[in-house]
């Protein structure tokens, strides 16, 4: 079913990433496109629509799954970043019906559970060391150390999500080793998610698109 679809996976954020694929053609690999602003000295980035859009009008003629993965606030987010993150959220929602696709919303954790790897023995172990020291901060009495402990959670949480980036790029390389130059980078991971997002809906799609048909 999935060679009839151009299936769009797209990870939101300044920082994420658009691919696209289509049958057994190379996919085709985006940077989120930005443009920067500046406003009261300081440089503001938005999202450069009219890119976005000229990536994905290229396929308005044919049937296509546009797949997002869910926004929601993170932990210590101010009200600005929410408000921007919900507001790109939109945007990328109203493209997506615009071009009269087929608009999934993807959790996180939904698609990440569909590729094991993501799961190496060095996340394991960070994983649990969260747990650990969120329950010595939850149960400490002492303020000092329990300021120590939140830093520690918090510190941790960030090499968990760096692990994670980190192997998502990683498989994204060894499945498409064509185009492994384009997962090379830190700053490639909204790339690979967006791969590893696009990829999750190819191979659930039947299930994915009836589902969203019987919502509508």
């Amino acid at each position: 079913m999935y060679k009839d679809k151009v299936i769009i996976g797209v990870d939101p954020g300044l920082t994420g990433g658009i691919v696209v694929l289509f049958g057994d053609e190379t996919p085709k690999v985006y940077k989120m496109p930005i443009n920067v602003v500046v406003k009261n000295k300081k440089k503001k980035r938005h999202y450069d629509v009219k890119k976005i859009v000229d990536i994905v009008k290229k396929y308005d003629k044919k049937d296509i799954v546009f797949a997002i993965e869910r926004q929601s606030t993170r932990p210590g987010e101010g009200n600005v970043s929410s408000h921007t993150n919900g507001q790109n959220y939109g945007i990328l929602q109203g493209i997506g019906y615009c071009i009269e696709a087929n608009v999934l919303i993807i959790l996180p954790r939904t698609w990440k559970k569909h590729f094991p790897d993501l799961s190496t023995d060095v996340f394991v172990e960070l994983r649990d060391g969260v747990k650990d020291a969120n329950n010595k901060y939850k149960n400490e009495k002492d303020k000092c150390k329990k300021k120590q402990y939140k830093k520690d959670v918090e510190k941790i949480r960030r090499c968990v999500k760096s692990e994670a980036k980190r192997q998502s790029r990683e498989i994204c390389k060894k499945l498409y080793p064509s185009i492994s130059y384009e997962f090379n980078k830190v700053s490639d991971d909204g790339k690979s998610d967006a791969m590893l997002i696009a990829l999750y809906v190819r191979d659930n799609l039947n299930e994915l698109v009836s589902n969203n048909s019987t919502t509508k």
